[in-house]
């Protein structure tokens, strides 16, 4: 029902395709997707780094990416009413993991939200050439 909600909102004439998948084994070949967009999900996954290497895998040279997450905080409640593996992350591992999946960073930005809690906003370009 998601993707059918999303369908309806988007314009007409917009080349979009919409999809079903796994976030650490996304149903796109290597360097299909001209953007990536990774919103408040690193927390839940088990291991985070390897759902910004997927992104990275996806998005063409010349890309772009933005990721959003919360940075490191102590609120537990997110743990038990909403599942979160992850009470945020530091600064430096999301840049580093993006760096390592092959981003070159654009710009990143922290924007405070209710609960005390900080958004860590990324948006990245795939670089022409990995190495």
């Amino acid at each position: 029902r998601m993707l059918d909600a999303a369908a309806k909102l988007l314009p007409e004439g917009l080349e979009v395709s919409l999809r079903i998948g796994d976030l650490e084994h996304l149903p796109l070949r290597d360097a299909e997707a001209d953007a990536a967009i990774m919103s408040l999900v690193l927390h839940h996954l088990a291991a985070p780094q390897d759902g910004i290497a997927e992104m990275g895998r996806v998005v063409r040279p010349g890309g772009q990416a933005v990721l959003v997450d919360f940075l490191l905080h102590d609120n537990e409640t997110l743990r038990t009413r909403y599942g979160d593996r992850w009470l945020g992350f530091s600064p430096d591992d999301l840049q580093a993991w993006m760096e390592k999946a092959g981003f070159q960073e654009l710009a990143c930005e922290r924007h405070s939200v209710n609960l005390g809690l900080t958004l860590m906003v990324i948006t990245a370009r795939r670089e022409e050439f990995s190495v």
